[in-house]
């Protein structure tokens, strides 16, 4: 199933959620999600980047709605997802959401990709302001997750941004810790005595 959405103010994007994205376009949105995000390999410690055959997967999932930006020549510029079907998340506990927010609808951003060369604000705020009418609508927790890499750069506060202009806000609920026992420093030297 394809839902057509309004266009944006601009005229210059129709948006579509789709529950399956066809194989071609599979191909070209993996290699949007490499170049977006191949460099979290090196600058995040938990895994950021999903395999080739996870993506595949993702895409093909109906219970993952893929929100597409699509070019008046009918070519794709954006794509985010969204689920409320939160075991179709690997990474998360939905016990500790559902715990959290008892009786409420649930809904997990994934990622949202944006085509390099037109990387302009309106195609991810059009998205962004679709997803929080979206959660409005519904009385909806929208829950999410970003590494320390990006909110070093600034990311959060995009987010938070949008918050402020939707009336809502941006909590941190909980993060990982990653440590590190580097046994090859010159303090380390000797026997260990526990």
């Amino acid at each position: 199933m394809t839902a057509t959405l309004d266009s944006s103010n601009d005229q210059r994007v129709t948006v579509t959620i789709e529950e399956q994205i066809s194989s071609e376009n599979i191909e070209l949105f993996y290699d949007l999600y490499e170049k977006a995000f191949g460099e979290l390999r090196v600058k995040a410690a938990g895994r950021q980047v999903l395999h080739p055959a996870e993506f595949r997967e993702e895409m093909l999932d109906a219970r993952v709605m893929k929100y597409v930006s699509w070019s008046l020549e009918n070519q794709p510029l954006s794509l985010t997802t969204l689920t409320n079907s939160l075991e179709t998340v690997p990474w998360i506990s939905p016990e500790y959401f559902n715990a959290k927010y008892p009786g409420r609808a649930l809904y997990y951003l994934g990622f949202t990709l944006v085509r390099p060369d037109i990387r302009m604000q309106y195609v991810f705020r059009d998205i962004a302001t679709r997803i929080a009418n979206r959660m409005r609508n519904e009385n909806a927790v929208l829950c999410l997750d970003m590494c320390g890499h990006h909110t070093s750069h600034g990311f959060d506060h995009t987010l938070r941004s949008i918050g402020v202009a939707t009336g809502t806000t941006l909590d941190a609920l909980d993060t990982q810790t990653f440590f590190a026992a580097d046994f090859g420093t010159t303090h380390a030297q000797g026997d260990a005595q526990l």
